[in-house]
């Protein structure tokens, strides 16, 4: 699968190196492309890094993987154009610099403020409630348990196709819904950050979501 990441940062860097020994095809999108050739080589030989309207041209799914304050997320979102009927995954958690949520005047949640900006993509929330850390080093077993990959959206087709990739990477993939619970993610991923540093918790960490079956 074709997949662009837009994001050369930490949490990009972590998604793409998961995807590419997973078989993927990835390109990244920079703001700075010209000054990524060697880092995106080191990743892959088969990585490229352009800007992030030929990285979002090139792919089937889209993964928004930008920080938000400064305008990180925004400004990417604008670069890469329409993507009339593209998958676009939303990877970040909407904070400020200073890690305190983000709020939105015309939305409940980064992964809805981005539907907001491209209606006309198929807007799926995922991978924001687990470590980077933890899902580069493949450490997503805790004895006899997977940590949980959450996922939310409105398109049925659009969450299948991610609900897979989730799964892939190691993760329980777990259908979290519509698009409209994307806030409670973005509080589970805000909860996390907050468990790893500022309680000393650490990074080798993530949720999991435990239940008996329906009777």
């Amino acid at each position: 699968m074709n997949i662009a990441i837009l994001g050369t940062g930490n949490w990009g860097t972590v998604l793409g190196k998961v995807f590419t020994t997973r078989g993927h095809r990835v390109h990244f999108g920079s703001r700075t492309p010209e000054q990524k050739q060697e880092w995106a080589a080191a990743i892959g030989p088969s990585v490229r890094v352009s800007t992030y309207q030929q990285a979002a041209a090139f792919a089937e799914i889209v993964i928004v993987a930008t920080p938000w304050p400064d305008n990180g997320t925004v400004d990417a979102l604008r670069a890469i154009g329409s993507l009339p009927d593209k998958i676009l995954v939303d990877a970040t958690n909407a904070l400020r610099a200073d890690y305190s949520p983000l709020r939105f005047e015309q939305a409940n949640s980064g992964a809805e403020e981005i539907a907001r900006l491209h209606p006309e993509a198929r807007v799926v929330k995922a991978f924001n409630t687990v470590s980077g850390h933890t899902l580069a080093n493949d450490g997503l077993r805790f004895g006899e348990t997977t940590i949980t990959g959450f996922y939310c959206g409105d398109d049925a087709q659009a969450k299948q196709v991610v609900g897979a990739l989730v799964q892939e990477t190691g993760l329980s993939a777990l259908d979290a819904g519509p698009l409209k619970n994307a806030h409670h993610l973005e509080s589970m991923g805000q909860l996390l950050i907050y468990l790893a540093f500022s309680r000393g918790l650490g990074a080798d960490s993530g949720f999991a979501f435990l239940h008996h079956p329906a009777a």
